[in-house]
């Protein structure tokens, strides 16, 4: 087994149940040179035990015939598990780990600028070949991403067919130039040049309203929102409705987004977070560093010390996510890890009670804010800090069978 993948090994015949602590673990029944089960369990005693042990579950596949060896580590808390399991499952089951997994891919916008044979688009993709400064997500759903990209099209008057811009200027203008929503560059009736400018400024405009810089309450006092909503005004009094209309459809979808799942996008360039999971026990805090392609746990910290002088202890994870950062662009454009991080931490940002703290170097910016965010963290008495694990997945001769205890 790989050392930087488990930190533990025995035989399978030297199982016993003062080997194992009941700790939260990831884990894998394994041949010589083969796996058998790769899971994670909150209590590696007892999930051991229903497999190799006297006690273990009728009725199951007999792990004890056909195990060698245990490997495992343990883990504080589910985003641990998860990293180490992602690690793990992609060494193991290269061609099919994705399904594996208990998160979905997300999604990412993409303002493609073009080139002197391609014009500017706007594309939705499922994934993130390299970070560039024209791809905003990760998005959790292909609708969100679409929801997005639609809103986009509707402020900037963008267009819409591809195959038609490519002619340009001897395109056939569509329906949308003729209901005033389109400045038709295909046709020549604007310069590519103007039009690319504009496409530019959609990026601009994106960067701003993304959550992962700002929030909700920033939106609606930017100086945009303001002029939109005098725009509105102003059509309402000249009796255009259709424009009023239109205008406060945009400005409702926008705060509809904020509200729903566009959790965590941005810029993919200026994507990173710092996490704080529990330790071993509640005195314990592990701080972890997550970046594109790449994610760190720092030493771990005691809470009492974090608690003593919260704005210290921020600004001493900043310091040491400002470490890290020159290395990262290298790394992510060279890493086939790149996707998979985004998708684990969307996952971990959108789960209704993930028992972590997630915040960006922007919030960081607000020591007090944070401060008091760490400090509330740490004075809740939280059952759901203990870990929850997904349900073990054996990889048999027939695929893929859920075989899961009670209490592995």
């Amino acid at each position: 087994m790989t050392d930087t993948l488990f930190d533990n090994q025995i035989a399978a015949a030297q199982v016993g149940r003062d080997i194992f602590k009941p700790r939260a673990a990831i884990y894998m029944l394994h041949t010589a040179d083969k796996p058998i089960l790769l899971a994670t369990t909150a209590n590696l005693k007892h999930a051991v035990g229903l497999r190799l042990g006297p006690e273990r579950a009728p009725n199951k596949t007999d792990y004890q015939a056909i195990t060698t060896h245990v490997s495992w580590r343990y883990v504080n808390s589910a985003f641990s598990a998860n990293w180490w399991y992602l690690l793990t499952s992609r060494s193991f089951y290269p061609d099919q780990y994705r399904s594996l997994l208990a998160w979905h891919y997300p999604w990412f916008l993409r303002l493609d600028m073009g080139g002197p044979s391609k014009p500017p688009t706007v594309e939705v993709k499922n994934s993130v070949a390299q970070l560039d400064e024209f791809t905003c997500g990760p998005l959790t759903s292909r609708r969100a991403a679409h929801g997005l990209a639609n809103w986009l099209l509707e402020h900037f008057d963008l267009c819409r067919y591809e195959d038609i811009l490519r002619k340009s200027p001897h395109g056939q203008p569509c329906a949308y130039k003729e209901m005033g929503k389109c400045p038709a560059p295909c046709d020549g009736t604007i310069p590519m040049d103007t039009y690319r400018q504009t496409v530019q400024d959609a990026v601009a405009l994106l960067i701003q309203l993304a959550p992962i810089t700002r929030t909700a309450s920033d939106v609606v006092d930017m100086p945009w929102y303001a002029l939109a909503t005098d725009r509105m005004k102003q059509a309402a009094v000249r009796m255009d409705f259709r424009s009023a209309a239109k205008i406060k459809k945009q400005l409702e979808s926008l705060a509809d987004q904020f509200q729903s799942a566009l959790v965590g996008w941005g810029l993919v360039t200026q994507w990173k977070y710092i996490t704080l999971q529990r330790g071993p026990t509640r005195r314990w805090i592990e701080p972890w560093i997550v970046l594109p392609g790449m994610c760190t746990c720092l030493p771990p910290v005691d809470a009492k010390t974090a608690l003593a002088d919260a704005p210290a202890f921020i600004r001493h994870v900043k310091k040491q996510l400002d470490d890290v950062l020159p290395s990262v662009v290298q790394f992510s454009q060279n890493t086939v890890l790149l996707n998979d991080v985004f998708a684990l931490l969307t996952y971990h940002l959108n789960r209704s009670r993930d028992p972590g703290l997630y915040f960006t170097p922007a919030d960081m910016g607000r020591e007090s804010e944070m401060a008091h965010r760490v400090a509330e963290w740490l004075g809740e008495p939280d059952a759901s800090a203990v870990v929850e694990m997904a349900s073990d997945l054996t990889i048999g001769p027939r695929g893929i069978d859920s075989d899961a205890a009670p209490g592995s």
